[in-house]
């Protein structure tokens, strides 16, 4: 047996417009569907986005990314991309890249928290950060920096749009049976046919949680069954 060397690809937007189009029934075979009909489907898409974007599950769209921090400047609006920063166990919101190479830890404080500040003006390195859910994005770091550092962060940012056709979606291969059946569904719902809409519908919903599991972090763990008994 031969396998080939050609990996499977990854869809375009029109493709997946196009097979969501296709699973509602309104587009013979032998037919592409029309400009009109794209643009239909494309809105669709767009909108089930936002959903997911809004559901936080996306793990595409969590990036690494670092701030320069000036002496004496205390806020900073972050890159309107920037929607969110992941916040880690014991309130760990980033760290500070020394010039030794450590990197001791920034931890998230409350607005309260920073209310309650005798002194937010005391410079020194940051050790706590109070993030503001502004547009865009405002941190604000205490104590004052009293020198120029660099703070590494993990952001979530927008989804980047598929804008032409030709282009991918901005997220993992896995979706892509999810999106043309939710698509697909508003799709059908536009075009009055109902039930095909529910069936869709109970599609994309039983496709999402083997999509979702690819959207965590994975350690080296495995799981062992020691018991020998039969009888369970």
């Amino acid at each position: 047996m031969t396998v080939s060397t050609i990996d499977l690809p990854d869809f375009s937007r029109d493709a997946l417009l196009t097979a969501a189009i296709r699973v509602t029934g309104t587009l013979s075979l032998d037919l592409d569907p029309e400009p009109r009909q794209l643009a239909q489907a494309a809105t669709h898409l767009n909108l089930v986005l936002d959903t997911m974007q809004a559901s936080g599950i996306i793990l595409r769209t969590v990036e690494r990314t670092t701030l320069a921090l000036t002496a004496g400047v205390s806020e900073y609006d972050l890159d309107t991309s920037a929607i969110d920063i992941e916040i880690g166990q014991s309130d760990t919101i980033g760290t500070i890249i020394m010039a030794g190479g450590s990197e001791p830890i920034v931890k998230a404080m409350s607005r309260q928290e920073w209310l309650e500040l005798s002194n937010k003006t005391y410079a020194g390195m940051p050790t706590r950060a109070y993030l503001e859910k502004k547009d865009p994005l405002h941190l604000v770091f205490w104590p004052v920096p009293n020198s120029a550092a660099t703070f590494r962060y993990t952001k979530v940012r927008l989804l980047k749009s598929a804008g032409n056709g030709a282009n991918t979606i901005d997220l993992m291969r896995s979706w892509s049976q999810y999106l043309v059946y939710a698509v697909g569904a508003n799709v059908a719902l536009d075009n009055s046919l109902f039930d095909r809409s529910q069936q869709l519908l109970a599609y994309a919903e039983k496709v999402r949680p083997k999509a979702e599991a690819n959207e965590s972090q994975h350690g080296r763990i495995r799981f062992r069954i020691g018991n020998s008994g039969r009888n369970w």
